[in-house]
């Protein structure tokens, strides 16, 4: 998955022949964000350009491309707004840990690391939400409890931001593996975890502003946008 920058060059790399001028680049920018903001994924999107990409020989207005298509590709919900900023890892992107490398001919061995950045994913969908859940919890997935778990995430998000979700998954994953206990089958039974897992998330917004990595770095990119 990528950032809203990602999109939007994927957006200029298949409708643009040239580098966007300053008005069809705030178009972009605007459009894009305007539509991840109303629910619409990375996914739906990407689904949008690719159908109508250069279909006309020329730069295609994306705000015309998403009227036209007239309605989301998939029924799956982007969770995500864009003003908002995330801690948790799920919803992060940044760079990977150092590769090393070995060279035969000279016999040594090579370091390479990702210079530093931080952006957040376009999109997080109510799907993702539930594979996160099953993941961590070792659950197998259904259909019978697909729906459930759509209900009783759909509930949680009107009370717990999606952060304090994701950190409470994590913190009841962990209470329940150090006490020998079955998964947590029931997502609703969360909320005996809240406490805990709101104090994880205190504590990461914390070191996060500690340690300077409580805002975005954007990731070095070819100028295209």
């Amino acid at each position: 998955m990528g950032s809203r920058i990602d999109l939007m060059v994927y957006y200029v790399k298949k409708m643009y022949t040239k580098k966007p001028n300053d008005v069809q680049r705030n178009q972009i920018i605007t459009t894009i964000t305007n539509a991840l903001d109303n629910g619409y994924s990375e996914r739906d999107i990407k689904l949008i350009i690719d159908k109508h990409g250069r279909n006309y020989g020329r730069e295609t207005d994306i705000t015309k491309v998403i009227q036209m298509e007239g309605k989301k590709p998939t029924d799956d919900v982007n969770l995500l707004k864009q003003d908002k900023f995330y801690y948790h890892s799920e919803l992060r992107i940044a760079p990977g840990p150092p590769v090393t490398k070995y060279n035969p001919e000279t016999k040594d061995f090579t370091r390479k690391q990702e210079d530093y950045y931080l952006e957040l994913k376009a999109s997080f969908t109510m799907s993702e939400l539930i594979d996160y859940y099953c993941d961590t919890m070792k659950i197998k997935k259904n259909d019978a409890n697909i729906k459930r778990f759509e209900a009783v995430f759909k509930s949680l998000l009107g009370s717990y931001k999606l952060d304090l979700i994701l950190f409470t998954i994590d913190a009841a994953a962990d209470i329940r593996t150090e006490n020998h206990l079955n998964p947590l089958i029931n997502p609703f039974n969360l909320t005996d975890y809240m406490n805990v897992g709101e104090q994880n998330f205190n504590l990461k917004v914390s070191l996060s502003k500690q340690e300077g990595v409580d805002q975005i770095v954007y990731k070095k990119r070819e100028a295209l946008f």
